[in-house]
């Protein structure tokens, strides 16, 4: 977070630097993630998930080609810039709205197919994720 952020103990911080930050932003956002934390991870009122340094620090990050890893980086960056695009209009009535949340959707996808293969993943099972 570029504007600064509060958090409430137990969290996570990653500290390295941009490039790496949008990798494992990826990373960690991502449906092959979610799911094993949620297999993993203790369940609060509500369902959502506890997202613990303990349960998180068993996930293992793949180590990945450059060109993996900058297609990873791209995508993140660009599924950012259309959420703060989107969060721009979502006050308004324009139709781009629409636009940009499938195109949030469609990287979302190309995200998770990307990672899920990062990990051997086959594009079968990646359905079976979400």
């Amino acid at each position: 977070d570029k504007t600064g952020a509060y958090i409430n103990a137990p969290a996570n911080i990653l500290c390295a630097d941009e490039d790496e930050l949008y990798y494992l932003l990826g990373i960690l956002n991502s449906d092959v993630t979610k799911y094993v934390i949620h297999s993993i991870g203790a369940t609060r009122q509500g369902g959502f998930i506890e997202y613990k340094p303990m349960y998180v620090s068993k996930f293992s990050i793949p180590n990945v080609t450059d060109e993996q890893r900058a297609s990873l980086i791209a995508l993140v960056q660009k599924q950012l810039a259309t959420h703060a695009e989107l969060a721009g209009l979502e006050a308004t009535a324009s139709d781009h709205r629409f636009e940009l949340k499938e195109a949030v959707a469609k990287t979302d996808v190309q995200i998770n197919t990307l990672v899920a293969g990062l990990y051997g993943i086959d594009e079968a099972d990646v359905a079976l994720l979400g």
